[in-house]
């Protein structure tokens, strides 16, 4: 199985994989937009990191609707299935971006906000 992600040439998905496919693309459309009305309602901060996953997960199901497309019509080095691969990758490698700013740097830009309103308080106006 892993050797036909290997290949340059298309190897179309069996139409289980595709239905499961297809699924897990409109899901993270479904996610975008969950992520974005949720977003709204947030403080600036967290607005912000819920926007870069919305896009995050909006930009997932685009790519990968076109990957399947070309993979559907046999195109031969665009609907090779090592572009899921790479895509992955990349994809994670992105996420991991994205969560580290979640993780790492908003609870220390929280912080330092919480300082500032704390000094700024006893400043005349």
């Amino acid at each position: 199985m892993f050797k036909t992600f290997l290949t340059i040439r298309a190897v179309p998905f069996s139409s289980g994989s595709l239905k499961i496919f297809l699924a897990a693309f409109l899901g993270f459309i479904v996610l975008s937009l969950i992520l974005r009305l949720i977003g709204i309602k947030l403080s600036l901060l967290l607005r912000k990191r819920l926007f870069k996953l919305s896009n995050f997960c909006l930009t997932i199901a685009i790519t990968g609707f076109i990957f399947l497309f070309f993979n559907y019509e046999r195109a031969s080095v665009i609907g090779s299935r090592i572009w899921f691969l790479i895509g992955g990758v990349g994809f994670l490698v992105w996420l991991g971006f994205i969560l580290y700013d979640i993780i790492v740097r908003l609870p220390r830009e929280k912080k330092a906000l919480s300082e500032k309103e704390k000094f700024e308080k006893y400043l005349p106006k």
